[in-house]
């Protein structure tokens, strides 16, 4: 039981963790209208957000945030990690993949 409740926590407390960054990380980028602007300069980074006006703005921004979170997912198994990183990263890949693919079939 008390290792339910454990796992239990640590999901709530990721899920805080993401959103508390993801926040942190959109509020300083918006416009005045409250639109997002462009988040990184450098033009080669496939990743810049845009400005999302749109539905289709906006699952095109969460399919290249959920790529990244794969790609990092990926690397993080490279590196030997603990057993709760280990699984953390596969959950987020198996998730997100299917995540991915679901908001792309909607964009078609």
């Amino acid at each position: 039981m008390k290792s339910m409740q454990t796992k239990k926590e640590f999901g709530i407390m990721f899920i805080g963790i993401i959103i508390g960054i993801g926040v942190g990380l959109y509020i300083p980028f918006l416009n005045k209208d409250n639109s997002a602007q462009t988040m990184n300069m450098n033009s080669n980074n496939p990743y810049v957000m845009s400005p999302i006006k749109s539905e289709k703005d906006f699952l095109s921004q969460m399919v290249l945030h959920h790529e990244s979170a794969v790609i990092m997912a990926q690397d993080v198994l490279k590196l030997n990690p603990s057993d709760k990183v280990k699984k953390l990263a596969e959950d987020i890949i198996s998730a997100q993949t299917k995540e991915i693919e679901m908001m792309k079939g909607w964009t078609k």
